[in-house]
């Protein structure tokens, strides 16, 4: 018998939910949840028994818990981005351990890979790992047919100045969205929360963001969409082959008019992507031999997706929080940097007590010797001159 299996998380990434709502239209149950960063720590109890798994998504969190280990994980190695920066408190660069031999052997096995983005891609060809282009598995998502478009706009992760601007520019209600938060929920709880960041997504008049994991869902949904490349935000490689498939400015061409998205009147998003959509869902199918062929909301998010004013309410909670997780991070940044400066003085302190130390060790010989040495001199002088007379 063939189990299958879904990526959970336990990050602070909501997005990462989203991959896995894709991943599970073509999963006909799912037998077990296994922990993207803990991939490498996972057993089956299923014992001899194959279990199927999309493996797409962001690696890693802990490059340490790759590759997986248990024998019985069938993978499909599909819209994968690897990370190529230190990640985790001892900054490992997860694309040095995807070169170690254990993981290109497992990447051999199960190749090709499908990566996420054109950066990735390069990466992977360059080490002589059989790759291709398969963009990210949130393009398959599918419109749930009982969600009909709603008057508002979402602005999804964007600096103070782009929501005021776009408040200005329509009458719609525009509700701020920050899809990111310090998650105590369970496995469940995430997923519904992920639910209704889709359905939002899918019942907006028109959304504008600088995340990739509202870009593409929206790109599926047909909803018209913005990417801002937003410094700090923005990640070229990241984001390479992703980018172009929207309609895209940055946050300067937006403040300055100087782009044709009305947010009353949107453009249709380019259809670049289908390509994408399609080769990833004759994939997706022919491995797992399922398709549920949509990708459907609780009642529940149905209800609350439609609307304006509880769906805001939520929403502005949401995103305080996301502020205030922030401004936590940057708190705890800044002290570390006071740390580090603190322990620096300090030791700049004791450099300088070495240093005097010396100096007056320095001065004491010094005039000692100079002492010395003026006696011998007077003493000399003298016998000179008792020699003459």
């Amino acid at each position: 018998m063939t189990r299958f299996a879904l990526y959970s998380y336990s990050t602070e990434n909501i997005g990462d939910e989203v991959q896995s709502i894709a991943a599970r239209r073509f999963l006909p149950q799912v037998d077990a949840y296994i922990d993207r960063d803990r991939i490498g720590e996972w057993a089956s109890p299923f014992g001899d028994e194959a279990v199927k798994l999309l493996a797409n998504g962001w690696y890693m969190r802990d490059p340490f818990a790759w590759p997986p280990r248990d024998p019985s994980i069938n993978p499909l190695l599909i819209s994968i981005y690897i990370e190529k920066s230190g990640v985790g408190p001892n900054l490992v660069k997860p694309s040095e351990v995807f070169l170690a031999d254990g993981s290109r052997s497992y990447l051999k096995t199960y190749g090709p890979v499908g990566a996420r983005d054109l950066s990735t891609l390069k990466f992977l060809k360059s080490e002589g790992i059989d790759a291709y282009f398969s963009g990210c598995l949130t393009l398959t998502l599918k419109r749930d047919n009982r969600l009909e478009r709603q008057d508002y706009v979402l602005a999804v992760d964007v600096p103070d100045s782009l929501y005021q601007a776009m408040v200005s520019r329509t009458d719609r209600p525009v509700i701020r969205v920050s899809p990111f938060g310090d998650f105590s929920l369970s496995g469940a709880g995430r997923m519904s929360v992920a639910e209704l960041f889709l359905g939002a997504y899918q019942s907006a008049h028109a959304v504008v963001t600088t995340r990739l994991h509202a870009l593409l869902p929206c790109l599926a949904f047909e909803t018209p969409v913005l990417l801002i490349e937003e410094s700090g935000k923005y990640d070229e490689e990241r984001y390479s082959g992703l980018d172009v498939l929207a309609s895209r400015a940055s946050v300067e061409e937006f403040m300055d008019s100087n782009l044709s998205f009305d947010l009353d009147d949107p453009p249709s998003n380019p259809d670049d992507y289908w390509a994408l959509r399609r080769d990833l869902i004759d994939r997706c199918r022919d491995f797992t031999g399922y398709d549920r062929g949509e990708s459907p909301v609780s009642k529940s998010v149905a209800a609350l997706v439609q609307d304006g004013s509880l769906l805001s309410a939520f929403f502005d909670s949401f995103h305080k929080r996301h502020l205030a997780m922030l401004a936590g991070w940057e708190v705890e940044r800044l002290q570390t940097q006071v740390d580090q400066l603190a322990a620096e003085l300090q030791s700049s302190k004791e450099e300088l007590d070495v240093l005097v130390k010396e100096r007056d060790h320095l001065e004491r010989n010094y005039n000692q010797v100079k002492t010395t040495s003026l006696y011998w001199l007077i003493r000399g002088v003298r016998r000179r001159i008792l020699e003459r007379f």
